[in-house]
């Protein structure tokens, strides 16, 4: 590439890119004051001289000591353009071909040319993709990375090897590229890949010893309050290239860095207690990977691989949209596999910023796997013929599905195993999708509940929520969020005694589940955030209503029946209270919770107190306690 076609291509967006707002100001008052003279590739500005390169611009050299591209290197590119006339090497203005690049076409980059830069970096780029955006101005393309505080620039009719990096580290500059040209694939409508390879590294111990060094000062800031150093040290610990190669672990430090924020602690569903059981389980988790360095459930994976699985026959049990707060979004349908009764899901999302025309809730309606659209599936049976698997169960979105013969019922899917009347066995099944311990899945598992007895629902004001209780054959009550935030009570009131089950959404010792969707009558699944209930005749929903005051005036409860926090429950609250404390205080649990300890025989929980303080009273012992308080936290569940 000539200089001057080059030079065409580098625009204020790109100026900028490379340089600062501040830097591209200076150079514009050089270039207007006259201190530019001479013709590329050589210049002198400002009493510095430039050499310019058509390679890219952080090949350009300048004798002025600042490192990088410097004010003078822009200002030389400023002085070639000549305003809006790219200028050659000889300094008069550029032949035709060498026109403003905002002329060209915006940058497309095949698939197998965005793999071939990437090399070794590849599965990071495509897991790195998910979490960028882009602008589409008339000229240079930018994306920015706000999580990493990354950004790659693309000049029109540039190379990918010529885009411009501004980030942390330059070890990570291949990696960003080609994560942003799938950026822009994407932008175009195209499918970031499905399938990468496993990540498959070797946890090192000087990045586990970094990373359990900056979790254990988040631990005492998080006590001392102070928390705006360590959250940024946790979030610089988790971009660094080295903990990134480790995706569980990168991702578990950057959530704790976002919790760590003070507007976020104000928020009723998170507490400090809660956050230090976060930063004591990421914590086990190096200590983990110290002992397996190669478990891929501890290290975690970069992007799902489907295989083909042979053929599925599934029924769809409900659906929803969803946003994080980091932004990302998507749509999630749920399936159940009506030969094993194990639980599937198709997800179609994008990450924070990466495809801001996407509507999650649009998938409600779009057509999947080329049949129909999921509010047409309904209770239909279809059949996968080689269904696309990932690791994880989740089902890839490009492949073929079939109509089946017959229709799926409640009973159908009770006999496969996918639905159940006990509330032990559904948490059971629950933890049979996640696991347990260090090495269990992120998120939620899904199972049919099929309730003995469901209780009027009521609103909690607290939590700005819908409660529902419903109760097992044995008298156990589980407690349901419904969507959104709004008051569901008069819409389900007169629903009570049509419910036949639901897809339920839990996590193993929360203290609520969420209901995605109901069956009533014959009728279902029906999802809560995209369907109507069904209306119920005059005088059964009047009587219901007239129940439900009865039942208010003589002061029996609506709502499900719910008692004082269990002792033991209580007590691990007050002693992961009492380890936060200790943190900036006196090391060691308060004496009446260690004598209540050895009353109750928890000799494991009262042993890593002992071993803290008279290890000396380090944050390393006090996130092994606090690690085995939430894991007893985690086993003694909602009741």
């Amino acid at each position: 590439m000539s200089l001057a076609r080059f030079i065409a291509a580098m625009d204020e967006p790109a100026l900028l890119a490379a340089g600062s707002k501040g830097l591209l100001v200076r150079a514009k008052k050089d270039v207007e004051a006259g201190r530019v003279g001479g013709a590329g590739p050589e210049l002198d500005v400002a009493g510095e001289t430039v050499t310019l390169s058509d390679k890219s611009l952080e090949a350009a050299r300048c004798t002025c000591p600042a490192t990088g591209v410097c004010r003078h290197i822009i200002a030389a590119v400023l002085f070639l353009r000549g305003g809006d006339a790219p200028r050659s090497e000889a300094g008069a203005p550029a032949p035709e071909e060498a026109a403003p690049a905002a002329s060209a076409p915006p940058p497309a980059f095949p698939m197998d040319e965005i793999e071939s830069f990437a090399g070794a970096e590849w599965p990071r780029a495509v897991a790195h993709a998910e979490t960028g955006h882009s602008d589409d101005g008339p000229g240079t393309v930018t994306v920015q990375f706000e999580e990493t505080g990354e950004s790659v620039a693309f000049a029109r009719g540039q190379p990918l090897r010529q885009a411009i990096y501004k980030g942390p580290r330059d070890s990570r500059r291949r990696m960003a590229v080609a994560a942003a040209a799938l950026v822009l694939a994407a932008a175009r409508g195209e499918d970031l890949p499905e399938t990468a390879a496993r990540a498959g590294p070797s946890a090192d111990p000087e990045t586990l010893k970094q990373a359990r060094a900056a979790i254990e000062a988040a631990a005492v800031a998080l006590s001392a309050g102070t928390l705006d150093a360590a959250r940024d040290r946790l979030f610089a610990a988790a971009i660094s290239a080295r903990a990134e190669a480790i995706p569980r672990l990168a991702a578990e430090m950057r959530g704790a860095s976002r919790r760590m924020d003070p507007a976020a602690l104000r928020r009723a569903e998170e507490t400090p207690v809660s956050l230090l059981a976060a930063l004591a389980r990421t914590h086990a988790l190096t200590l983990a990977l110290d002992a397996a360095p190669d478990d891929p459930a501890l290290c975690g994976v970069l992007a799902r691989s489907f295989a083909p699985s042979g053929r599925r026959e599934l029924a769809m049990l409900g659906a929803e949209w969803w946003e994080t707060p980091a932004g990302a979004k998507g749509f999630t349908a749920v399936f159940a596999d009506l030969d094993s009764g194990a639980m599937h899901r198709a997800v179609h999302a994008r990450a924070a910023g990466t495809d801001l025309g996407f509507n999650p809730q649009s998938g409600w309606r779009l057509p999947l796997w080329s049949l129909a659209p999921p509010q047409k599936i309904g209770a239909e049976r279809i059949v996968l013929p080689d269904a696309a698997l990932a690791p994880d169960g989740g089902l890839g979105l490009n492949q073929r599905a079939e109509w089946a013969d017959a229709r799926a019922s409640l009973d159908d899917l009770e006999q496969a195993g996918a639905a159940t009347r006990s509330l032990e066995a559904l948490i059971a099944r629950i933890e049979g999708q996640i696991g347990l311990g260090l090495r269990a899945r992120p998120g939620e598992g899904y199972a049919v509940f099929r309730p003995a007895k469901v209780h009027p629902p009521s609103y909690d004001p607290f939590a700005q929520q819908t409660v529902w209780g419903w109760e097992d054959e044995a008298g156990q009550v589980l407690e349901l969020n419904l969507p959104g935030n709004g008051e569901w009570s008069d819409l389900l009131a007169p629903l009570v005694r049509e419910i036949r089950g639901g897809l339920v959404a839990l996590r193993p010792g929360r203290p609520r589940g969420r209901l995605i969707s109901v069956w009533t009558g014959q009728a279902g699944p029906l999802s809560l955030q995209f369907e109507r209930l069904p209306k119920v005749g005059k005088m059964s929903g009047m009587l219901d209503r007239f129940r439900g005051r009865v039942e208010q005036a003589i002061g029996k409860p609506q709502a499900a029946p719910t008692g004082p926090m269990d002792p033991l429950q209580l007590l691990v609250e007050r002693a992961l209270e009492g380890t936060l404390a200790g943190l900036t205080g006196a090391a060691g649990l308060p004496d009446p919770i260690q004598s209540d300890l050895r009353t109750l025989g928890l000799s494991v929980i009262e042993g890593l107190d002992r071993d803290w303080r008279e290890g000396g009273g380090t944050a390393a012992g006090a996130l092994r306690l606090a690690y085995g308080l939430a894991a007893l936290q985690d086993r003694l569940g909602p009741d």
